[in-house]
């Protein structure tokens, strides 16, 4: 917890350790029999999730003071690496991954609410551009991951459609979160030329969710009046652009 809470000055010390197991789980099958992967992938997203919440915290209590790129970098970065290699263990053990689902979902459904919320703040504009280049296409390919247990298997086959339905334990009726859905779902839409096809599918069967969610009033005026940051198409450069844009262009052919 102390290198979630130091940012990105103990990163080298965590890319150095964290290598360290994925390596030894890659290579040493009598040590995977012998330790709890899911307790390994509950471990890393505990370290994103006290990442966030510092920063939360931090910038919350900054005055208003504009939090600049430096410094959002300094407390994504270790994220990313967090992120990366939960996605390298899920895919390695997409069986005992999907055991813990279900924290998995609410972990990725944290940061696209933490950039919902420091998009709508006039001094976390920075950070949440920052945010949106270390973290997002990471964020859905590893809900991807997970939703490749076996491709025969029907939970795998649902995940990534429970993940979008947030068919987990939370407060399902707070704005934030219900806008989290819709943006992570978007972020979905923007990278599924790179999702497996089952996924693809599954994603398509909530189109008509996103359509429904959009009709609820207090949503449909957050979705008009707000604006995230987003890759642009050659996804090197990140803009801002209206929430509803998205939705609307996505409803219209999520795949053209």
């Amino acid at each position: 917890m102390l290198a979630a809470r130091d940012g990105g000055n103990l990163v080298t010390i965590l890319n150095t350790s964290w290598k360290g197991v994925i390596t030894l789980l890659q290579i040493d099958k009598q040590m995977v029999s012998e330790v709890d992967i899911g307790e390994i992938i509950l471990k890393l997203i505990s370290l994103i999730k006290e990442s966030l919440r510092f920063a939360a915290e931090a910038w919350s209590c900054s005055g208003k003071e504009n939090v600049s790129a430096t410094e959002a970098r300094r407390v994504f970065l270790p994220v990313k690496f967090y992120l990366i290699n939960a996605v390298k263990v899920v895919a390695l053990f997409p069986s005992q991954a999907s055991l813990v689902f279900k924290e998995i979902a609410l972990c990725v459904l944290m940061i696209s609410a933490f950039k919902v919320l420091l998009s709508q703040q006039s001094h976390g504009k920075s950070a949440g551009e920052v945010m949106t280049d270390l973290l997002e296409k990471t964020t859905c390919f590893i809900s991807n991951h997970v939703s490749k247990k076996q491709i025969h298997d029907s939970q795998a086959k649902t995940t990534l459609v429970d993940i979008l339905s947030l068919s987990v334990e939370s407060a399902t009726s707070a704005r934030v979160l219900l806008l989290a859905r819709v943006v992570l779902f978007q972020s979905v839409m923007r990278y599924s030329s790179e999702l497996e096809e089952d996924a693809k599918l599954a994603v398509t069967t909530k189109l008509q969710w996103l359509l429904d969610v959009l009709i609820d009033a207090e949503v449909y005026s957050s979705v008009l009046s707000s604006q995230l940051p987003v890759a642009d198409g050659s996804g090197k450069t990140i803009i801002w652009e209206s929430m509803y844009f998205s939705s609307d262009s996505i409803s219209q052919d999520p795949y053209d």
